[in-house]
């Protein structure tokens, strides 16, 4: 598959892997929009700006996976399975990523 996409998309898209989670699609034109955004925005910013920025350039990059993530649109999921303990497959890598970060033990 990634032979395919890469194939298919050449130098536009980025696949990684990290953290154990293998295959990792990004599309090079999106991060670096928003990377870019983040980046241009002016230095002379107070702490809670500076935490908004970063906030919103992370909500940016979740939408962007989110926007990527295969949908099976036929079905839809069931309550019982969107309340089950497998709900993680829902969640894009970025916001698994960020609740490790969150509530391990070290931060």
């Amino acid at each position: 598959m990634n032979k395919r996409l890469k194939e298919h998309y050449k130098d536009r898209v980025v696949i990684t892997e990290l953290n154990e989670v293998s295959n990792i699609v990004t599309f090079k034109e999106t991060a670096s929009s928003i990377l870019n955004d983040f980046y241009n925005k002016p230095k002379n910013m107070d702490t809670a700006e500076q935490k908004a920025s970063i906030i919103n350039a992370a909500a940016k990059l979740i939408q962007s996976e989110i926007k990527e993530m295969p949908v099976n649109k036929d079905t839809y999921p069931s309550p019982d399975a969107l309340s089950s303990l497998r709900t993680d497959r829902f969640l894009t890598w970025l916001v698994k990523r960020i609740s490790v970060h969150t509530f391990s033990e070290n931060h």
